[in-house]
């Protein structure tokens, strides 16, 4: 069934071309960037590592293009590009990237995709550091340069730029990205200089919107205000806004973020097919339904003008399907081939599912998706929209990528937004188990155990009680399946009452700021909170301050 809607023919069906990249690991991955540390070994790459990953591209963009997808966005500038300045070993580990580079760009064009290229504003190392000395004129001065290397050098159709965020605590390697734009004011600055060189060579610069609130640019996802003063005085074919669809992370019962119905610019909206907070693609998660409604929803908007799908891009897992590549997920490429199938062709949920599976596999993967949603969102926080300084609370707190986490400050949260009764859906479960021995899906007990202990933990938070016999279940669960979710569980009985104090001073039920928010965002309140959300890190397990950015950063 095709979708009726005025939407005309986008111009940006991008999807990020990392998998190819990785290889397989005993250990958690972080899947946000290519793990170049772990590609190149005293400065050589070896010729069967580069065989492979040309192997595994050239697979992935003849699949990616066969679907209908138009473009790839791939990391990194750093490694695209030289200076005279860096020592001559970086010189060299450079120049076989650029080689590696060039074949792959072969390839993606070949099978008649455009390459857009990813880059953190700013990318530093000790040498470019010396050259900058953190200054905005000479970073911005060295990006100019950069960017004028790149479309000089290589057949790119454009640059994906990331300004909220830097790279996690366990990035290694020649470059670090770190946050150089504070203030909207700042990055208005930054869009007015790079722009022309751009519109000089007919390329698009993609400016990311997703912030994870630090600083005064952190509430660019959902404040208007912090919005217009970014994008003020700007006017140009060759800016496109990238926004996710809510205004927080890829998670599941979110409502389009009203930023994006009012752009005054072109935009693209970011979706993810390979949905870390659902399983990794380990577990039958369908976004068809969710992606369906927004694709509705924009039916008609001027500027919108296209997707960026990512099917690899996410957090930290030990999950290590690579999709569209060998050890790949059916749910995965599913969710893949929805997207462009919805957002491309105008077709529905459910026609793409049916067009792909009986009537047997479409009812397994409803039911999964019906159960699965239930058991994972509690109602209420996914009801309610809570917003934390420049962040907007997610719809889902106690699951982090492939960790479980209970705790009483969980519980305590849970309880003041006003939870629901939960009952585990045993039926539900048993009915998911029996289809999937039916119908041969392979991994069906871990499906079934991993929704039932789930399940159990859900009912657990609910009703603010762990008891021994879940501890022995849990336990059990992790002993059986190594490689499955990781519990992190505090039987505490410390009193956690004072946190409704707590939330009520710090949560805001919307998303325009209270006076009272004016003053908890100030310096001295800012330095004050970090020293009290340092002191509640202990009852946080240990993976928080370990892997993405210190939680203390989200408070400057």
């Amino acid at each position: 069934m095709k979708l009726e809607t005025k939407n005309n023919h986008l111009d940006f069906y991008i999807i990020d071309a990392i998998g190819p990249f990785f290889k397989k690991q005993k250990r958690t991955v972080n899947w946000s960037k290519i793990p170049f540390f772990a590609l190149d070994k005293k400065g050589e790459i070896k010729a069967k590592r580069i065989e492979k990953i040309l192997k595994r591209f050239r697979r992935f963009v003849s699949k990616c293009s066969e679907l209908g997808y138009n473009a790839i966005s791939l990391d990194d500038l750093a490694h695209l590009v030289t200076f005279d300045f860096y020592p001559a070993r970086l010189q060299k580990k450079l120049s076989i990237y650029k080689s590696l580079y060039s074949k792959l760009f072969d390839l993606a064009i070949k099978e008649g995709l455009y390459i857009y290229i990813n880059t953190d504003i700013m990318f530093f190392n000790q040498a470019i550091s010396d050259y900058t000395r953190n200054r905005e004129s000479n970073i911005i001065a060295l990006l100019s340069k950069a960017l004028e290397q790149l479309f000089c050098n290589y057949p790119v159709k454009g640059v994906v730029f990331r300004i909220g965020e830097n790279d996690g605590i366990d990035v290694k390697g020649d470059f670090i990205s770190r946050l150089s734009i504070k203030t909207p004011r700042q990055a208005n600055r930054y869009l007015k200089q790079l722009l022309p060189i751009f519109e000089m060579r007919d390329k698009f610069l993609i400016f990311r919107t997703w912030t994870v609130g630090i600083h005064k640019i952190g509430d660019l996802m959902f404040n208007p205000v912090t919005f217009a003063k970014t994008f003020s005085q700007i006017e140009s074919e060759h800016l496109i806004v990238s926004m996710k669809y809510g205004d927080t992370d890829f998670f599941d019962q979110l409502d389009l973020n009203p930023l994006i119905m009012n752009c005054p610019h072109k935009f693209i909206l970011e979706l993810q097919t390979r949905r870390e907070r659902e399983g990794f693609g380990e577990l039958p998660y369908y976004v068809g339904w969710q992606y369906e409604r927004y694709f509705r929803q924009l039916a008609g908007t001027i500027n919108f003008t296209g997707i960026s799908v990512w099917c690899q891009t996410g957090g930290w897992s030990k999950w290590q399907n690579l999709t569209f590549i060998k050890r790949s997920s059916p749910w995965n490429e599913l969710n893949t081939t929805a997207a462009i199938e919805i957002f491309k062709n105008g077709s529905s949920a459910d026609s793409v599912l049916h067009a792909l599976y009986n009537k047997q596999i479409t009812d397994f993967i409803t039911l999964c998706h019906e159960t699965f949603t239930n058991i994972i969102y509690i109602k209420n926080l996914s009801v309610m929209t809570l917003y934390l300084r420049r962040l907007r609370l997610p719809p889902l707190l106690w699951i982090y990528w492939d960790h479980v986490i209970i705790n009483p400050l969980v519980m305590a949260l849970y309880n003041f937004v006003g939870h629901q009764e939960f009952s585990v859906p045993r039926d539900e479960l048993k009915k998911i188990k029996k289809m999937g021995k039916k119908l041969n899906i392979s991994n069906i007990d871990f499906i079934y155990d991993t929704l039932l202990i789930l399940a159990k933990c859900h009912r657990a938070i609910t009703q603010k009680y762990i008891n021994t016999k879940l501890i022995h279940e849990i336990a059990k669960y992790e002993k059986k399946y190594p490689n499955g979710l990781v519990f992190s569980v505090r039987t505490s009985q410390q009193n956690f009452g004072y946190t409704r104090t707590l939330f009520k001073l710090f949560l805001r039920k919307q998303a325009k700021y209270r006076p009272l928010d004016y003053v908890l965002l100030s310096p001295p309140a800012s330095y004050l909170i970090r020293l009290l959300v340092k002191s509640l890190t202990k009852h946080m397990p240990g993976f928080v301050n370990k892997q993405a950015m210190p939680i203390e950063e989200l408070f400057k």
